[in-house]
C-alpha cells in the first residue's frame, strides 16, 4: 500500500514537473485548505445549532477570591492530586490582575507541578498571571 502511495504520488510530481520542494508547499498549501474547509463546515453547524460544543458561562462571586473558588471547584471533583488542581500563579502578593496572563494547558500524563520553577520563573519575568 505504501509503495503504490509513493509510485503514484512520484507519478503525479513528475507529470507536473514539480521538485521536491515545490511538491512539499504543494502538500502544505493542501493541507491548509482542507483545514480551512473543515473549520468553515463545523463553523456552519454552530452556527446552525447543530454542534455539540456548548460552553456555558462561569459564574464567580465576588465575595470569594478565585483561589476559593477553584479550590471549591477541585473539591466538587473528588480526588484530584494537589499537583493536577487548578491553581493560578499570581506575580505579586496582592493577587492583582495583570496585564499579561497566561493559560497552561497540561497535555496528557502532566500537570503544572513538573514546570513549576519554569513558570516561577516566567510569572515574575513577563509580570503575569499563570492559570
Amino acid at each position: 500500500m505504501i509503495n503504490f502511495h509513493k509510485k503514484y504520488l512520484l507519478k503525479i510530481q513528475n507529470k507536473l514537473a514539480l521538485s521536491d520542494y515545490a511538491y512539499l508547499w504543494l502538500s502544505f498549501l493542501k493541507g491548509v485548505v482542507v483545514t480551512l474547509i473543515l473549520i468553515w463546515i463545523f463553523n456552519i453547524a454552530s452556527l446552525l445549532g447543530q454542534s455539540d460544543l456548548n460552553f456555558k458561562k462561569v459564574f464567580i462571586p465576588s465575595d470569594i477570591g478565585l483561589d476559593s473558588y477553584l479550590k471549591n471547584s477541585e473539591i466538587s471533583l473528588g480526588d484530584v492530586p494537589e499537583e493536577a488542581q487548578k491553581k493560578i500563579i499570581w506575580s505579586n502578593a496582592k493577587k492583582n490582575k495583570t496585564e499579561i496572563a497566561i493559560a497552561f494547558l497540561p497535555g496528557f500524563g502532566t500537570t503544572n507541578f513538573q514546570q513549576k520553577e519554569f513558570f516561577d520563573k516566567l510569572s515574575e519575568e513577563l509580570d503575569a498571571n499563570i492559570f
